[in-house]
Parts: structure tokens; C-alpha cells; sequence
């Protein structure tokens, strides 16, 4: 039940502010361009999980379907393949600190105001992630019979003795290592900016809110990024190397860990994009 329960909520929160964004889409399209791709991103891991819940109920109900079976078929390598892109597409929360940075020191003169340069910069990270994860994905079935484990996940393997697993638990931790230092370095940045810029123009009530409002919600995204990764790329290298396999470790990870951002970001652009609406 807590599998469909997270998967649903994973897929409505984006939808929602998916289709909230593209409907009320008037002023700061490159904020948006961002936005739509974070929320497709995150839609790929409520299908991944709606994907396991899905595998889990038909293997309970069936005598014909077992866990062997279902490692070595194509939807549980779809599976694969959903949360390699979803893992790898997840930078697009440090693009989305650079940019919110850049406008800042830079209101004039940055591309970063361009829609149509922030669309093609998230786009081909988008779909660069897209291309990488599937192909990794064929690659995988044609020279392995079946997935490790029954999460069909490029971070999870009981038998300890997939290197490339290996290879890609310690990729994308220390990638998502570094994008999170950097996604703080870049927020502290902005905070700062922000309370300067505010010196040079003065007292201004409406202003100090705007600022409040845009500091708290990028604080709590940015708090939530680095909870969901730094706690699902822990437990996925500890698995590596503690003698005993975590299996619920990795359950409660999969549940929880790594779905939370995707849940958080959603409702963040959703009342930011209410605020807006009354304000105007």
C-alpha cells in the first residue's frame, strides 16, 4: 500500500504543477522551462515506482510469474532504465540554483533570462540522460540475462559481484556529492546577493517579502535535495560493503529517501505559482 500510495503522490504533485506551470505561464519563462523539466524528471520516479508496485502484485497473485522471471524481463530493464534517468537528469536542481544566482548578479545582460537558452540547456541535459540511460539499459540486457535484484535498480545488487553497478552507485554519489555542495555554495551565494541588493535600493516591504518568500522556498528545495540524495546514495553504497545485504534498508530507501524530493519540489512550485496568482 505505501508503494502506490508514494507513487501516486510522486505522479499527481508533478502533473499538477506541470500542467499549473504551463497553464499560468506568463512572466519568467526561463524559470519555467526549468520547472517543466524537474517536473517531468520527477514524474519518471513515481512511474519507477508505480512500475515496481505494478511487478509486486502480479508476482503475489501469480503462480506463473515468479521473481526470476520477472528479473530477467523487459519491464523490469524499463524499470532500469527510468531510474537511471531520473538519477542522472536530477542535476537539473543545480542548473536551477545557477540560473536563480546568475539573474540576481546579473538582471541585464545573462543568458540565463533567454527562454530559449535555458530550454535548450535543460532539454539536452534532459534527453542526453534519456539517450545515455537507455542505450546502458540495451547494453546491459544483451549481455546479462537478468537484473541482480528485484528493485530492477542500477544501484542495488545482493550479489555484490556486478561492477558496473559498482561503477554507477560510485558515479552518481559523487556526482550528486558535488552538485550538492555546489547547489549550497550557489544558494549562500544568492542569500547574499539578495540582503546586498536590498541594501543599495532600500526599505521596500513588498520587496523584503518577494526576497523572504524566494530565499525560504529555494532553502527548503535545496535541504530537501541534498536529504533524498545524500540518504539514498549512502544506503546504496553501504550496501556495497556491509557483509550482511540491507535488504529493508534498501526497501525504506526506495520508499522513501528517494521519492522525497520529487514530492517536495512539486508543492513548492505549486504555491509559489498560487502566490503569484494572487499577487496579480
Amino acid at each position: 500500500m505505501l508503494l502506490v500510495f508514494v507513487s501516486s503522490v510522486v505522479v499527481t504533485f508533478n502533473l499538477a504543477s506541470l500542467f499549473a506551470d504551463l497553464k499560468t505561464r506568463t512572466g519568467h519563462k526561463s524559470f519555467s522551462n526549468v520547472v517543466t523539466f524537474i517536473n517531468m524528471n520527477d514524474v519518471n520516479c513515481g512511474v519507477y515506482l508505480a512500475t515496481l508496485w505494478i511487478a509486486d502484485t502480479i508476482i503475489k497473485g501469480s503462480h506463473k510469474m515468479s521473481e526470476e522471471h520477472w528479473k530477467s524481463g523487459w519491464v523490469c530493464f524499463f524499470a532500469f532504465a527510468i531510474v537511471m534517468w531520473f538519477s542522472i537528469a536530477a542535476e537539473l536542481f543545480g542548473f536551477l540554483s545557477l540560473s536563480r544566482l546568475m539573474i540576481v548578479v546579473q538582471p541585464i545582460d545573462t543568458p540565463f533570462k533567454r527562454p530559449n537558452y535555458v530550454f535548450k540547456f535543460t532539454c539536452s541535459l534532459y534527453f542526453v540522460s534519456l539517450v545515455f540511460s537507455f542505450m546502458v539499459t540495451l547494453a546491459v540486457k544483451v549481455n546479462a540475462t537478468k537484473l541482480p535484484s528485484r528493485f530492477c535498480s542500477p544501484f542495488v545488487d545482493p550479489s555484490k559481484s556486478v561492477y558496473f553497478i559498482k561503477i554507477m552507485v560510485w558515479s552518481v554519489s559523487v556526482s550528486q556529492f558535488l552538485t550538492s555542495f555546489t547547489v549550497v555554495a550557489l544558494h549562500c551565494l544568492l542569500v547574499y546577493h539578495m540582503l546586498q541588493s536590498q541594501q543599495n535600493v532600500g526599505k521596500d516591504r513588498s520587496k523584503d517579502v518577494s526576497n523572504f518568500f524566494l530565499i525560504s522556498n529555494l532553502t527548503v528545495c535545496t535541504a530537501s535535495y541534498i536529504f533524498s540524495w545524500f540518504s539514498a546514495n549512502g544506503a546504496y553504497v553501504s550496501s556495497l560493503y556491509l557483509e550482511t545485504y540491507p535488504d529493508k534498508l534498501v526497501v525504506w530507501t526506495t520508499l522513501l529517501a528517494l521519492p522525497f524530493n520529487s514530492i517536495v519540489n512539486p508543492c513548492f512550485f505549486l504555491m509559489s505559482l498560487i502566490r503569484k496568482h494572487f499577487k496579480s
